[in-house]
């Protein structure tokens, strides 16, 4: 049997030091790691007044997320007049949907405002001039959502 051995004074003095340096540190890194989560995975992305622009239609699929602060606005690029579908599916929460012949101070060219992770979705015909379809995303959740963006012809 080995004998119990008291702590040496020098290591005695180091031991509880290094114990709160490490709990300090632990938490830290939690706080960091939280913090981080909420700032990364969930922005809004684009303004009313500088959205996103998303390239011609149709958009097969653009993946994106929103906070939960505010909404995310795009832009796409459409040529004559013809119906588009503009779909928005697989979010992790709820949000909303809101689509514009001209600028987000424009009439609602459609909306869906299903509840939960329901899939939105809505289409019309375009007018003859219009040159654009402007998407807003309205998040409806206190954590933000993913979501995959749809615009077919």
């Amino acid at each position: 049997m080995i004998p119990w051995r008291s702590t040496p004074p020098h290591l005695a003095r180091v031991f509880p030091a290094l114990k709160s340096a490490l709990l300090v540190v632990a938490l830290m890194a939690a706080l960091w790691v939280l913090a981080g989560c909420s700032d990364d995975e969930f922005k809004s992305q684009g303004s009313a007044s500088n959205p996103v622009d998303l390239g011609t239609a149709p958009i097969s699929a653009y993946a994106g997320n929103i906070g939960p602060d505010a909404s995310s606005y795009y832009s796409v690029t459409v040529t004559n007049p013809t119906q588009y579908s503009v779909s928005l599916y697989q979010m992790t929460d709820d949000a909303d949907l809101a689509v514009y012949e001209s600028s987000f101070s424009g009439a609602t060219f459609c909306a869906s405002i299903n509840n939960g992770t329901t899939n939105e979705s809505c289409s019309a015909i375009t007018n003859t001039g219009v040159t654009g379809l402007y998407i807003q995303i309205k998040p409806f959740s206190e954590t933000g959502t993913d979501f995959l963006l749809t615009v077919a012809i």
